[in-house]
């Protein structure tokens, strides 16, 4: 897994948002939800719950 993904899931998760993070990183939507079903299929936990007004942290995301 690649350690940039973790910056991702951080971000996302201050933010409360993919695209907000998207913007932020640079990059586009479609890259933060790569790179948080990696990490979520790489500890096979669901880090998010994502609603259509944004997205917060499972208790599994917490940790």
């Amino acid at each position: 897994m690649k350690t940039h993904f973790f910056k991702v899931v951080q971000t996302v998760a201050q933010h409360g948002s993919f695209s907000e993070a998207a913007a932020i990183l640079g990059c586009s939507q479609s890259n933060i939800s790569y790179a948080i079903k990696e990490v979520e299929d790489f500890f096979e936990k669901r880090l998010f719950i994502r609603s259509r007004t944004g997205c917060s942290l499972t208790p599994e995301g917490k940790v």
